[in-house]
């Protein structure tokens, strides 16, 4: 079809990550074809097996993969495009308002979007899973280590069988006991959806393979918007200053801002890299224990 309209182009042998992301010796074999064409002298890959990813975007199996161009004279393997990783290409977006209701409660009501890479993923999950369970995945994907008792109500997916525009999720969801309240005090951690989880592998000291990222955390990029209401006859104890984070694997960025009627947050994370080599394991995992730390700061709501 691309070459009845001129366009050049060439299928592409994949050895897929579905299993590894090992480099291609003589006992790993191509298990999978894409699609490459050339515009202005620029290559572009697809995948034409999904349903559920954009054509500009490689599914996750596909990505930084191991490929070889079908073409006469082309004998070198390379890397295919990592797009889960690109905030050009992939990323989630969350509106989130935020309120303490019952005391220690908390109620979100939160309208997420998310391209590319982000979006396929999810979609290929969501269709695997029947409506009447889609509270109990929702609560399995996100918010986990923030929420102890997250419960998830009137989930809505926009776009799930569209997947030229993004994926649009909206919710509901209420945090039981997520605020302690301490002699008057009210005390509580950010309501991240997407968030910097705990994980044994950084208890290892001796590491002996590579680290998968996608296994621990969504590792493409993320902005969360949220809109925290305060309860009646309490403020804030003090406006907390912003919190920057870069380092050659992360950046991560909170900003806080005092609101008529209480706080604005703006948490941005990205990953720059989903591998992490053996060598790289010690200076990665002390960027990640302060991601970790970072991910742990609170707030104060005092009476007035």
């Amino acid at each position: 079809m691309l070459r009845s309209q001129n366009i050049e182009c060439y299928y592409n042998l994949v050895k897929t990550t579905h299993f590894n992301h090992l480099e291609t010796v003589p006992s790993l074999s191509f298990d999978h074809v894409i699609v490459c064409y050339i515009l202005d002298g620029k290559k572009y890959y697809c995948d034409l097996t999904t349903n559920f990813y954009p054509l500009y975007v490689l599914p996750e199996m596909d990505n930084d993969a191991i490929g070889l161009l079908i073409k006469k004279g082309e004998k070198e393997t390379f890397h295919l495009p990592n797009d889960m990783m690109d905030i050009r290409k992939t990323s989630a977006k969350y509106a989130i308002d935020a309120e303490l209701v019952d005391g220690r409660d908390i109620k979100l009501t939160v309208n997420a979007e998310y391209t590319g890479t982000a979006g396929g993923n999810l979609r290929e999950q969501i269709f695997r899973t029947s409506k009447n369970k889609y509270e109990d995945f929702m609560s399995q994907y996100f918010g986990q280590d923030i929420f102890e008792d997250g419960l998830f109500k009137k989930v809505e997916f926009v776009n799930s069988e569209d997947f030229s525009n993004p994926l649009k999720v909206n919710y509901n969801m209420v945090g039981k006991g997520f605020a302690d309240k301490v002699s008057g005090l009210y005390i509580l951690r950010m309501p991240y959806l997407e968030a910097i989880k705990k994980n044994p592998v950084f208890q290892e000291t001796n590491r002996t393979n590579r680290v998968d990222l996608e296994k621990i955390l969504n590792v493409y990029p993320s902005e969360q918007i949220i809109q925290l209401k305060i309860p009646n006859g309490y403020k804030l104890a003090e406006i907390p200053q912003n919190i920057s984070h870069s380092s050659e694997f992360s950046a991560y960025s909170v900003q806080f801002k005092a609101t008529p009627s209480g706080l604005q947050i703006i948490k941005k994370q990205q990953f720059f890299k989903n591998i992490i080599e053996i060598e790289e394991f010690e200076k990665f995992k002390s960027d990640y224990l302060q991601l970790l730390d970072l991910e742990k700061f609170k707030i104060a709501l005092i009476k007035m």
